[in-house]
């Protein structure tokens, strides 16, 4: 009993001469569901999180939570996106937000002379004192270090 028995229609339920037939017949047809089921949700977690990186790198200079994109965007609890992130990243959504916004930061340092309040600003973090510490965590370097540092490596050669 294969797929092919799903393709029965109802009539053909009365070829079946014993209970355990149709048992069998009925119970490939649950599995089949199952399975179908189970790869639609790994099919469209995938898209899920497809999205949510395309969101996040479009959206990072906003405020970005895990609670409001899986109940407001994505109608789902949040620890199950949690989780489905992690699962598919291999990173918490904070953690992957924090990199997107520290490459933006990275980028505004080094290629132009704004503050780097403003840096922290316009990525996204809602206080310098938070984005230097993720920026530290991140590079290494405090992000003037960071500055200074961009500024002498890339100094032109006279």
């Amino acid at each position: 009993m294969g797929s092919e028995m799903c393709i029965r229609d109802r009539y053909d339920l009365y070829v079946f001469k014993h209970p355990e037939e149709l048992e069998e017949y009925l119970m490939d047809i649950i599995r089949e569901i199952c399975d179908q089921e189970q790869n639609s949700l790994k099919n469209g977690g995938n898209a899920i999180i497809r999205d949510i990186l395309h969101y996040v790198e479009q959206n990072y200079q906003y405020d970005l939570s895990l609670q409001e994109l899986a109940e407001k965007k994505y109608f789902m609890n949040s620890s199950y996106l949690s989780r489905l992130f992690k699962k598919t990243i291999n990173l918490s959504l904070i953690e992957y937000i924090n990199g997107v916004r520290i490459k933006a930061a990275q980028n505004m340092i080094e290629k132009t002379n704004e503050s780097i309040s403003s840096v922290a600003e316009k990525t996204g973090f809602m206080t310098s004192a938070h984005f230097r510490r993720v920026f530290k965590d991140a590079t290494g370097l405090s992000p003037q270090q960071y500055r200074q540092y961009f500024k002498r490596v890339n100094k032109p050669e006279k």
